[in-house]
């Protein structure tokens, strides 16, 4: 499941965002793909896990940021139709792409450093 929001539809990335006062991870992860994705959240895991912290220099606000950004692997459990795209919430688009397109697309740079990870114990026959 990629998203890519409407300032950016051809830099796709991993749906999420931040946590909100009061929210714990799980709770923001739902909200955000809802605003994000748009479809229920029915999965089953999570089933691996990437954790990394980085810095970003907004230069809109000319502001560094520090992230301490949490990714996970889902098995998403209801019927999915890979090259499937639908407009989100937010203005921008959410789909399915296949694990062997992501390496042809230009994800959003610091989401393509979570990928490896996330795959890693992905095999030829859990893909089917």
């Amino acid at each position: 499941m990629l998203a890519a929001e409407r300032c950016a539809p051809d830099v796709p990335e991993l749906p999420g965002g931040g946590i909100e006062d009061d929210e714990t991870l799980d709770e923001a992860m739902e909200r955000e793909w809802a605003e994000e994705v748009g479809i229920a959240f029915n999965v089953q895991g999570p089933l691996q896990r990437f954790q990394h912290v980085r810095g970003f220099y907004a230069d809109d606000r000319k502001e560094f940021w520090i992230y301490d950004q949490t990714f996970r692997l889902y098995h998403f459990l209801d019927d999915v139709k890979i090259g499937q795209k639908w407009p989100n919430s937010e203005g921008g688009t959410a789909g399915w792409e296949a694990i062997a397109s992501l390496p042809g697309l230009s994800i959003n740079r610091a989401h393509w450093c979570a990928i490896p990870t996330l795959l890693s114990d992905f095999t030829l026959e859990t893909r089917s």
